[in-house]
């Protein structure tokens, strides 16, 4: 068993999809290993708290190890708030009214502030779960072991593991709409320059790739080096997380292109079967069971159905 923990991060409104993926988190792993979660929030109640954790209770039969960490949606000093600032000028929507400014933050969190959280320090791993990802069937391999043997810094688990060679590993991506990466590139270039020892074979360009954040497990010893961070506070202190709303699924990706290589890369875990409704992302619905497809809430539910039957989601 690694020195590891499961993170979210939610908020009320959420809370209808979280109890539900926190159960299915249960039934399919975490009842076997007890690996610590780690629930970050910034609006709910103590007594929010306590009915969750006595439903939890309820589910499992005893008391789960789960803390409810609350974190302040704090806005760098050196950003400003005038929303001018944040109003693109060719109208591409990245204004507040898009985005809020705790989309922004959330960003910024998990691009490189999360692995300095007072609550993460005595962990080396954490696997990152959405409010609304969902295990359909029993993992049988624990990834945090699985990422601890292979090495790897960072794994996104949501596609089946590929038979790709380490050459493609930084092709096996996703691509960020060009606005919503507007200037990142330039800036990483300009920190590439000032640190040209420290980076192994840097990219020639950079076409918005980027990993799915939505279920990953990440190897925080990685994303603490000096080496990731500096380049972090290099993006951060332009302010563009705020006011260009960089994604920090592109941060990440861009970083491990930096200072990783790609035998260090799992290009999906294929131990993972789960459903994403963020992305209307189904993985392995023939591992499925009845009995983890009904602690799905109805829309999703019926989201499985449609996909098991061929019919098209809405």
């Amino acid at each position: 068993m690694q020195n590891a923990a499961i993170v979210y991060l939610t908020r009320y409104h959420d809370l209808w999809e979280f109890i539900p993926s926190l159960k299915l988190l249960y039934k399919n792993f975490n009842t076997k290993y007890d690996y610590p979660v780690i629930v970050f929030h910034d609006d709910l109640t103590p007594t929010v708290v306590s009915a969750i954790l006595l439903e939890m209770n309820a589910y499992l039969g005893r008391v789960p190890n789960i803390k409810f960490e609350r974190m302040t949606l704090d806005v760098p000093s050196w950003v400003s708030l005038d929303p001018a600032k944040y109003v693109h000028p060719e109208g591409h929507p990245i204004s507040l009214q898009n985005f809020s400014m705790g989309y922004r933050v959330m960003c910024r969190f998990f691009a490189g502030t999360i692995v300095n959280h007072p609550a993460l320090k005595d962990y080396r791993y954490y696997m990152r779960v959405d409010s609304d990802s969902y295990l359909l069937s029993h993992i049988q391999v624990d990834p945090f072991d699985y990422m601890a043997q292979g090495g790897y810094h960072y794994t996104d688990c949501a596609f089946p593991l590929l038979p790709i060679d380490d050459s493609h590993t930084w092709e096996y991506a996703g691509k960020e709409i060009s606005w919503a990466r507007e200037g990142l590139w330039e800036t990483t270039q300009e920190f590439i320059n000032t640190r040209s020892h420290d980076i192994k074979s840097p990219p020639a360009t950079y076409d918005g790739e980027l990993y799915n954040s939505n279920m990953i497990v990440v190897d925080m010893d990685f994303f603490r080096s000096k080496n990731y961070q500096d380049y972090f506070e290099h993006l951060d202190r332009t302010g563009n997380l705020f006011y260009r709303r960089w994604g920090d699924h592109c941060i990440q990706w861009l970083g491990l292109r930096l200072f990783s290589e790609p035998s260090k890369i799992l290009c999906g875990m294929n131990v993972m079967k789960f459903c994403y409704q963020h992305g209307s992302l189904i993985i392995g619905l023939e591992y499925a069971d009845a009995e983890s497809v009904e602690l799905l809430p109805e829309i999703f539910k019926k989201m499985v159905h449609e996909s098991k039957t061929g019919t098209e989601c809405i």
